[in-house]
C-alpha cells in the first residue's frame, strides 16, 4: 500500500511536537510492515514562523496542487488537507490526535480565537474522511461530540512507541549522581498541561520539609510566566526551566535520570510522554483528566483529582519516601509499555483501512 501522510507542522519537534513524533512514527512502521509511505510537510524554517497559523494555512493551499495519483491511501492531521477535492483523490482518511474544540476552553483571548478557528477546519476535515483514527476512547467522545461525526467513523488505535529504540537512548546516558529526588516534567508550555501546578506543588513539599530537582523540559506561550510563579515563590533553586530541546538523546538522559514523572495535565487525548515515562521505568504523577487514564495503569503511577494540589502533594511525596513501591510501579510501568509498539498501531490502522475499502 502507498500511503500520504500530510502535515502543515515542518519536521521540527519544537514546533509541533506530539503531531510530528506521531506522524514520524507511523511513516517508520508503516515502512517496516512493507509499505511505502510519505509525510507531505513543508520544509523545516530556518526560523520558527512567527504566524504559525498562517504558514500551516498557507501549506494547505498549496496541497491542492499536489499530485497524488501515485499513492493508494491519503491521511490527513489535524484540519491538514481540508482544502482537498477529496472526490477527484485516493481515499481520504484522518489522524486526529488533540481535538481542537476540545482544547478551546483552556484557553483566552487571541490563542482562543485561533483555536477556534483552526477547530472549524479540523471539522471541514474530519466530515469529509471515510473514517477518523484517534488515539483514546476520550478522543471519539469528543470527536463525536464537537465534530458530529458518527461513532462508525471513529476507529480508536493507541498510539505506541519504538521500545528498542527507546532503550538505546537511555542505555547511551550516563547516570548522574544526585543528592536529592529528582522530579520530571517534559511538555510544552500551554496552561493546560499544568505546569503552574506542579510548581505551587513543589512549594507545598517544601514546607513538609521534603526537598526535590524539578527539571521542566519545554518551551511554549507559558514559559515566562511559570518562570515567574517559580521565582516569585522562591523555587528557582530547586526548579531549573530548560526550554525546547530537540535532541532526543539529551531528552532520554532526563527520562534516565528522573526518579518520579510529573505532569499533572488538565487535558491529554493520549499523552504520549507518559508512555515515555513508563517505558523509562518511572512512575507517573499526573491528573484523572480526559484520556489520561487509558495510559497509564493504576499499578504504574498515581492519579489525582484534578486541580487537587493537595493531592498531587501527597502522591509525589508518598513515591518519594517509598523507593521500593516506586521500583515496582516503574517496573510494571516497563512491561506495559514494551507492549505498545508502534507496528502494531500501524497494523490496526491498515486492517481497518483494507476492510474499508473492501465495501
Amino acid at each position: 500500500m502507498k500511503i500520504a501522510l500530510l502535515t502543515s507542522y515542518p519536521l521540527d519537534v519544537r514546533i509541533g511536537s506530539g503531531v510530528v513524533q506521531t506522524l514520524l512514527s507511523y511513516r517508520q512502521a508503516f515502512r517496516e510492515s512493507g509499505h511505502f509511505c510519505t509525510i507531505i510537510s513543508p520544509e523545516i524554517p530556518g526560523n520558527l514562523p512567527q504566524d504559525l497559523t498562517a504558514f500551516r494555512k498557507d501549506f494547505n493551499k498549496k496541497l491542492r496542487t499536489k499530485d497524488f495519483k501515485n499513492f493508494d491511501i491519503i491521511i490527513g492531521s489535524d484540519f491538514d488537507g481540508y482544502l482537498l477535492n477529496t472526490n477527484t483523490l485516493p481515499p481520504y482518511y484522518a489522524i486526529n490526535g488533540g481535538i481542537l474544540a476540545d482544547i478551546v476552553r483552556f484557553e483566552s483571548g487571541e490563542s482562543a480565537k485561533q483555536l477556534a478557528m483552526q477547530a472549524e477546519l479540523e471539522k471541514r476535515n474530519v466530515q469529509k474522511a471515510r473514517r477518523i483514527f484517534v488515539p483514546s476512547q476520550y478522543t471519539a467522545r469528543m470527536v463525536h461530540k464537537y465534530y458530529a461525526v458518527s461513532h462508525g467513523k471513529i476507529s480508536v488505535v493507541y498510539p505506541g512507541i519504538d521500545f528498542g529504540l527507546w532503550n538505546n537512548l537511555l542505555d547511551s546516558q550516563p547516570v548522574l549522581i544526585k543528592k536529592t529526588p529528582s522530579v520530571l516534567c517534559v511538555a510544552k508550555q500551554y496552561p493546560r498541561k499544568g505546569i503552574a501546578d506542579l510548581i505551587k506543588m513543589t512549594g507545598l513539599l517544601l514546607e513538609d520539609r521534603i526537598k526535590i530537582k524539578v527539571d521542566i523540559v519545554g518551551g511554549g506561550p507559558g514559559l515566562k510566566e511559570n518562570r515567574n510563579i517559580s521565582k516569585s515563590l522562591g523555587l528557582d533553586i530547586y526548579i531549573t526551566f530548560h526550554g525546547d530541546i530537540g535532541d532526543r538523546v539529551q531528552i532520554a538522559g532526563f527520562f534516565k535520570n528522573a526518579d518520579i514523572f510529573c505532569m499533572p495535565s488538565y487535558h491529554e487525548t493520549f499523552g504520549l510522554v507518559y508512555l515515555e515515562a513508563l517505558a523509562s521505568g518511572i512512575p507517573v504523577v499526573a491528573y484523572d483528566a480526559a484520556a489520561v487514564s487509558e495510559v497509564i495503569p493504576k499499578d504504574c503511577g498515581l492519579l489525582c483529582r484534578t486541580g487537587n494540589l493537595m493531592e498531587l502533594k501527597r502522591a509525589v511525596k508518598s513515591l518519594i519516601e517509598n523507593k521500593s513501591e516506586r521500583i515496582k510501579m516503574g517496573r510494571i510501568g516497563r512491561a506495559y509499555a514494551a507492549q505498545l509498539t508502534w507496528e502494531r498501531s500501524a497494523d490496526k490502522i491498515v486492517s481497518i483501512i483494507n476492510e474499508d475499502l473492501k465495501e
